[in-house]
C-alpha cells in the first residue's frame, strides 16, 4: 500500500507540473487541450526534431533486421515464392503423424515400398519430401519411425524383410533373426566361427540416416521388443549390434544412431513389463483395500491406464497388444475385463482425435483373438467416448454407431452413450436426445429402457 501511495503522489506531482505548463482550460475542454499540445510542440527546438527522426528510423531498421533473422532461421519450403507456411499451420511433430495428411504420407511411402520390392525408394522419396514439404520436414522423425514399425509388423515382414535393399543378411543371420522373435528355445547362440559380415554400402547407410535414422529405429525397437517378449532380449541386442550397428561404417553418426535405436527397444520392452507389474499391483491393492465393490476401483484403474497412453502413438497401430492386458490371466481376465475393454478405445482416440468410425475398426482388429464379447464391450466404449466428447450431439453418436458391422453392435454403441449420460448427470437420457438420431431403428432402441 505504501508503494502505491508513493506512486500516486509522484503521479500527482508530475501532473501538477504538466498542468502548470499548459494554458488554463475552460468549457471547450478538447479544443483547449489540443491548443495546449500545439503550444508545447511549438517550443521544441530543431535539434529535438532531428533526434526524434533518428530514433524513429533506427526503430524501423531494428524491426526489419529482426524479421529477416526470424525468416532465415527456418528453411524456405513454401513453393516457388519461398514463403513459409504460417506458424499456426505447422503441426506438432508427433501430433501430425495420425492426421489425415500424416497418414496419407505414410500410406504413400508404404505403397512405394510395395511397388519397388523394398523400402529403398520410399526413403529416397522421403529425402525429396524434406526439401518440398513443410509438414514432412517438421514431422519426419515420428513418420519414419512409424513406417519402419509398420513394415516390420506386417505378416510378411520382420527385421530382414524391412531392411531388404538396405542391409544384406546371409542365410544364417536370416534364420537367427526369425528365431529371436520366436518363443522357442534358441537352437544356437550368437557368435561362433561365423565370418564378419561386409559393411553396409555408403549409399544405403545415407538412406538409413534419413530423419535421424528414424526408419532404422522403428525396425530395431520393435524387433527387440518382440525378442524380449519371446525371452531373448539380450541375445537379440547382441545380434543387432553385431549384424547391423557394426556394419554402419567408420563415421561416428551411423553406428551411434543404430545403438540409439537399440536403446529404444530395450526401454520399450522394460516399460511394457513395468506397466504390467504396475497394473497387477494396482488391481491387487484395490482387491485387498476396497473391501466393498472393489470392481468400482478396478474401473478407475482401467480408465487411467488407457488414458495414459504414450505420446509415440504405438497404441493406435497395435490394437492386439493394447487389448492383451484385458485377457491376461494375471490382469484383466479376472479383474474387470469388461471395464478394461470398455476404456480401451480411449488409447486409440487420444492419437486419432474424433476418428470414431476408425475406432470401431480398431476394436474389431484388437478383439480378433478374443471373440465377439470383446467386440461388444469395445464398441460400447466407442459409443461412450463419442458422446463424452460431444455431449449435446446424439445425432453424431447415431451416425458413428450406425457404422458398426452388426445391429447388435450398433445398439450396444448407442447404449454406451446412454450409460455415460446417466453416470455424468445422475439422470436417464432425455427423449429429445434419442430423437436426434436419424436412423429410426437406433432412435427407437435409444428410447427403450431410458
Amino acid at each position: 500500500m505504501a508503494v502505491a501511495a508513493d506512486e500516486g503522489a509522484a503521479t500527482a506531482v508530475t501532473a501538477s507540473k504538466s498542468a502548470a505548463k499548459r494554458p488554463p482550460c475552460g468549457d471547450e475542454e478538447q479544443a483547449c487541450l489540443k491548443e495546449a499540445a500545439t503550444a508545447e510542440g511549438d517550443r521544441r527546438t530543431p535539434r529535438q526534431y532531428f533526434w526524434r527522426a533518428v530514433l524513429l528510423l533506427l526503430s524501423w531498421v531494428c524491426v526489419f533486421l529482426v524479421g529477416r533473422l526470424i525468416g532465415q532461421s527456418r528453411p524456405s519450403l513454401g513453393g516457388a515464392s519461398g514463403s513459409l507456411q504460417p506458424e499456426a499451420d505447422a503441426p506438432a511433430s508427433y501430433g501430425f503423424v495420425y492426421t489425415a495428411e500424416g497418414m496419407a504420407i505414410t500410406d504413400d511411402l508404404i505403397s512405394i515400398s510395395d511397388k519397388t520390392g523394398g523400402p529403398k525408394a520410399a526413403l529416397e522419396k522421403s529425402q525429396e519430401l524434406l526439401k518440398s514439404s513443410r509438414h514432412f520436414l517438421d514431422a519426419c522423425h515420428p513418420l519414419l519411425h512409424r513406417l519402419g514399425r509398420t513394415l516390420f509388423r506386417r505378416p510378411s515382414g520382420g527385421l530382414v524383410v524391412a531392411l531388404r535393399q538396405l542391409v544384406p543378411f546371409d542365410a544364417a543371420a536370416e534364420r537367427e533373426a526369425a528365431s529371436l522373435i520366436s518363443a522357442k528355445e534358441l537352437a544356437t547362440q550368437l557368435g561362433g566361427a561365423a565370418p564378419r559380415p561386409a559393411p553396409v554400402p555408403a549409399k544405403e547407410v545415407d538412406l538409413l540416416m534419413t530423419c535421424n535414422a528414424a526408419y532404422l529405429h522403428g525396425i530395431i525397437e520393435l524387433f527387440l521388443f518382440q525378442a524380449g517378449i519371446a525371452g531373448h532380449l539380450q541375445v537379440a541386442v547382441k545380434f543387432v549390434t553385431a549384424k547391423i550397428c557394426s556394419r554402419m561404417g567408420r563415421e561416428f553418426r551411423p553406428p551411434w544412431e543404430c545403438r540409439h535405436g537399440v536403446g529404444h527397444g530395450i526401454a520399450q520392452f522394460h516399460r511394457h513389463n513395468a506397466t504390467r507389474r504396475a497394473l497387477d499391483e494396482a488391481l491387487s491393492t484395490a482387491s485387498s483395500s476396497v473391501t466393498t465393490s472393489s470392481g468400482h476401483a478396478w474401473n478407475g484403474i482401467w480408465m487411467d491406464h488407457f488414458a495414459s497412453t504414450t505420446v509415440s502413438g504405438h497404441d493406435a497401430d497395435d490394437p492386439v497388444a493394447v487389448l492383451s492386458v484385458c485377457s491376461d490371466p494375471k490382469l484383466g481376465a479376472r479383474r474387470g475385463r469388461g471395464d478394461c475393454l470398455l476404456y480401451s478405445a480411449t488409447a486409440f482416440l487420444l492419437h486419432r482425435p474424433r476418428a470414431y468410425v476408425a475406432a470401431l475398426e480398431w476394436c474389431y482388429d484388437g478383439c480378433a483373438p478374443m471373440g465377439s464379447s470383446c467386440e461388444s464391450s469395445c464398441v460400447h466404449g466407442v459409443g461412450m467416448q463419442t458422446f463424452k466428447e460431444n455431449l449435446d450431439n446424439m445425432r453424431l453418436v447415431g451416425r458413428v454407431c450406425g457404422k458398426a458391422k452388426t445391429q447388435g453392435l450398433r445398439q450396444g454403441c448407442v447404449s454406451g452413450a446412454k450409460g455415460y449420460y446417466s453416470f455424468a448427470t445422475g439422470h436417464t437420457l432425455p427423449a429429445q436426445f434419442c430423437r436426434q438420431i436419424e436412423d429410426s431403428t437406433l432412435s427407437q432402441a435409444c428410447m427403450r429402457g431410458r
